[in-house]
């Protein structure tokens, strides 16, 4: 039986304070109406703030200035980005229409003063087939890509092998670390992975399959070291009842609490977002908890995001699926897991399935891409811990 925090027929939590929302800024030019925009990432550091998505090629700003991404192509998906000393690292991948048919896994730099650094994309990863989620993590000198690798494209079979590949700040391919499923492990679905007091913390999600199908699941934890390369095993699922529906888990490390977010989607059943919490070597602290019901119809996206700033957690979700839009909706947790807030608020309507958080110490700031007229547009705003006596709904 999971455990909730106050969820007993409805939502009860203690705290009444809701988080205060910033404005909505548009960041492609207005004059440049493009076509649809999706795949918002956004990453600070320093005082400096990266925004990109794409629209049939690769865009973004620096501080509110457009980049020139040209070199970058057209990519199929936005694996992630993130903000290391003195450059961002943005990582996506792109469709080969050569035969055979493949995405790499390809990576660009960006300095802190607006140059892009890499005259043509490092490649990363040449060898997947397919989209499968991921991220980025920086660990104070090279950056971490983590995404996961499928090599029979004619399967129906999904991807099996974690992936990770490492990339210094001064464009050196480093090396990777490939983690296949166990006898008894479960299969690896949707990895993202986080910096932490000296390692790498990889959250995902595993399948167990039965006689008919997928019979549970599951929730993972794992760590690696930052120069650690090569093959191995996955061990055993920490939440292997997590849920009964396939979910795209996010990760984030406060302090020495590591904890995952999720989507529980079952057929004709309520809709949770849920959370789990280990330590810093996987040991169990808070087993899987319901902390919110999700409103409106559930989307094949299932998008959840989790970030940590330093004091405390936000965890953002959206039930549109792809080619749906609907309303990004969040909460604050604690360093333990219970929410800050009196019930979710509203962050923007009209919003696709794909958006991202970011830390802006103290707060949080947010990338998506929400219907305008007849299209998408990309935007971004912040997200503060100013208290308000009463629900705040998405001002556009």
């Amino acid at each position: 039986m999971r455990q909730a925090w106050g969820l007993i027929g409805a939502l009860l939590v203690t705290a009444t304070a809701i988080a205060g929302l910033g404005p909505e800024v548009p960041l492609a030019p207005a004059d440049n109406p493009g076509a649809t925009q999706r795949y918002v990432n956004v990453a600070q550091a320093s005082g400096h703030m990266l925004a990109v998505w794409s629209d049939g090629q690769l865009r973004g700003t620096l501080d509110g200035v457009p980049l020139d991404l040209a070199s970058a192509g057209a990519p199929t998906a936005i694996i992630g980005v993130a903000a290391g000393s003195r450059t961002f690292l943005i990582a996506y991948q792109i469709q080969m229409t050569a035969s055979p048919y493949y995405t790499p896994v390809l990576a660009l730099r960006i300095g802190f003063d607006r140059r892009v650094l890499d005259p043509l994309p490092i490649t990363v990863d040449a060898d997947t087939h397919g989209i499968w989620g991921g991220n980025v993590a920086y660990d104070g000198s090279d950056f971490m890509i983590v995404t996961m690798e499928k090599h029979a494209y004619v399967s129906i079979i999904p991807a099996h092998t974690i992936v990770t590949g490492r990339v210094s700040e001064d464009g050196v391919v480093l090396g990777n670390l490939r983690l296949d499923a166990s006898t008894s492990s479960g299969s690896p679905r949707w990895p993202r992975i986080a910096w932490a007091s000296g390692q790498f913390v990889i959250g995902y999600a595993v399948e167990f399959f039965g006689s008919e199908g997928i019979s549970a699941v599951g929730m993972s934890v794992l760590t690696m070291q930052a120069q650690e390369s090569g093959s191995r095993l996955l061990s055993d699922s920490q939440f292997p009842n997590a849920g009964i529906s396939s979910q795209q888990p996010a990760i984030a490390v406060g302090f020495d609490r590591v904890t995952l977010a999720w989507m529980d989607a079952p057929v004709n059943a309520r809709v949770t977002i849920n959370i789990a919490q280990t330590d810093l070597d996987g040991r169990p602290l808070l087993a899987p908890a319901v902390i919110a019901v999700v409103n409106g119809a559930i989307g094949s996206g299932r998008r959840v995001e989790l970030v940590w700033d330093g004091q405390a957690y936000l965890v953002a979700w959206t039930p549109a699926g792809y080619q749906q839009t609907a309303t990004i909706q969040a909460l604050r947790l604690s360093y333990y897991g219970s929410p800050l807030d009196g019930y979710p608020f509203d962050i923007a309507d009209g919003a696709s399935g794909d958006f991202t958080l970011t830390a802006l110490p103290p707060g949080f700031a947010i990338g998506y891409s929400r219907q305008n007229g007849t299209t998408l547009r990309a935007y971004m705003r912040t997200i503060d811990r100013a208290p308000y006596p009463q629900r705040r709904r998405a001002v556009r």
